[in-house]
């Protein structure tokens, strides 16, 4: 299994066993992250028994990373054998019925990056409706946690929607954010199974802000969704089959 972590997510897998941390710089292939909230570094963790590789750091388009830079850590992970990639993200809540904190695993990704792994024509079709999917909302309403879901939008970046820009991206989508849409693009050209999961950030209305939105204010909510995410993970990693 392999998980990235979006901003500041990655403090979700800390109470996991790490049986190891490699510094991203340690990795040739790897390029640096540069964002706030993401650490630079794989933990080799055990979640619920299943060694699982976690990138703690993740590359951006608006940092002018090629997506192909981008899915470094999916090919990796692809080539130590794994068969499953779950992309967690910080994103903004379009859907009135979302509030900060909540999980929403998505069920489609509208790409507005104006980018892609494959230029002449789309590789592997982007399926999130799989079995899996549907087992880990199932065990987690079971365990009694609250999962939304959703149409994942990704955005280019790096500044935060405008009014005008809400009101258009809810007509297609139910969460926006600035990543995992190349990840999930390379999964389904490695034979990956996905899953996307986000967290709740900021609730994006047509009202002003009395202040602008932060990246700050971004890494306090996913913080704070820590445990959720946790058990989510827990869920997903315990449910999955590979066959």
């Amino acid at each position: 299994m392999c998980i990235i972590a979006g901003s500041g997510l990655a403090n979700a897998f800390e109470h996991a066993t790490v049986i190891a941390r490699i510094p991203y710089h340690e990795l040739p292939c790897l390029p640096q992250a540069g964002i706030a909230g993401h650490r630079n570094e794989v933990l080799i963790t055990d979640i619920g028994g299943n060694v699982t590789v976690v990138f703690a750091g993740r590359f951006h388009v608006y940092e002018g990373y090629s997506p192909l830079l981008i899915t470094i850590p999916v090919a990796l992970a692809a080539r130590l054998g794994v068969h499953a990639l779950i992309a967690t993200n910080a994103a903004g809540g379009l859907h009135t019925r979302l509030r900060v904190g909540d999980l929403v695993i998505a069920d489609s990704i509208v790409n507005m990056t104006y980018r892609s792994l494959t230029s002449s024509a789309r590789g592997n079709a982007i399926e999130l409706c799989s079995p899996w999917r549907s087992r880990t909302i199932e065990h987690a309403i079971i365990r009694g946690l609250p999962i939304q879901e959703g149409t994942y939008v990704a955005v280019h970046g790096p500044s935060y929607e405008t009014l005008a820009e809400v009101r258009f991206y809810r007509r297609v989508g139910d969460t926006i954010g600035m990543s995992t849409v190349h990840e999930i693009e390379a999964a389904a050209l490695l034979d990956l199974q996905p899953l996307v999961v986000s967290v709740v950030t900021n609730v994006l209305t047509d009202v002003p802000r009395r202040h602008p939105l932060t990246h700050h204010e971004v890494l306090a909510a996913s913080q704070e969704s820590g445990s959720r995410l946790r058990q989510l993970i827990e869920i997903a990693i315990t449910t999955f089959d590979a066959r």
